[in-house]
């Protein structure tokens, strides 16, 4: 199968989200790609392996999640992105460390 079946496969309905679940819900990722304010564009991602924020030191360091952004040199989403909507809501996280939560 090709990355475009793959990319499309996973992709919301709306085209809007892209996620990936594997090995009964251990690895989880998910991203959405955005223009940004000088019209490139960046994926901005969510990880979470193995339940991330609670495998570190807890007793000692403050949990983290794992989120994060980045662009391409060409500065232009792939053709079979998921691109984000211009939707706003409020949504309060649950977890502050957990980017699922």
């Amino acid at each position: 199968m090709s990355n475009r079946a793959t990319l499309s496969l996973f992709c919301s309905a709306r085209q809007d989200l892209f996620l990936k679940v594997y090995n009964n819900g251990k690895l989880r990722y998910e991203c959405v790609w955005d223009q940004l304010s000088d019209n490139s564009w960046a994926c901005i991602f969510a990880l979470d392996i193995y339940g991330w924020k609670d495998l570190g030191n807890v007793n000692n360091f403050q949990a983290r999640g794992c989120a994060g952004l980045y662009s391409p040199p060409s500065g232009k989403a792939p053709t079979t992105a998921c691109l984000a909507t211009q939707l706003e809501f409020s949504q309060e996280n649950i977890d502050v460390a957990d980017p699922f939560a």
